[in-house]
């Protein structure tokens, strides 16, 4: 069983610097915006540029897969010490501490 990564723009190596030197070397500030339509491409192309320096400046992280499997009996056996400490836990009776852990 292999857990799916969220996709994500950024992460704790995210590279700050070369996302800000990205944008300010390619950030274009003398745009239009008079109408509807220019507003809306000027957004567009932020959102984009934003996209693109995150993408850049950020690495893959790589997720350890390999998990251990442990046997069903086992498992089943955990489950049950662990429903039985929670009952003596809650109860602090005298009758769930004669039951094995």
């Amino acid at each position: 069983m292999q857990r799916v990564q969220k996709p994500s723009l950024y992460n704790n190596k995210t590279d700050w610097y070369a996302f800000t030197e990205f944008l300010d070397d390619e950030v274009k500030l003398k745009v239009k915006l008079k109408t509807e339509e220019d507003i809306n491409e000027a957004t567009f192309y932020i959102t984009n540029l934003i996209q693109v320096a995150a993408w850049r400046s950020t690495p893959a992280l790589k997720y350890n897969t390999e998990r251990n499997n442990i046997p069903l009996e086992i498992r089943d056996k955990l489950q049950e010490k662990r429903t039985q400490r929670r009952q003596l836990h809650m109860t602090r009776s005298d009758t769930d501490r004669s039951i094995p852990l």
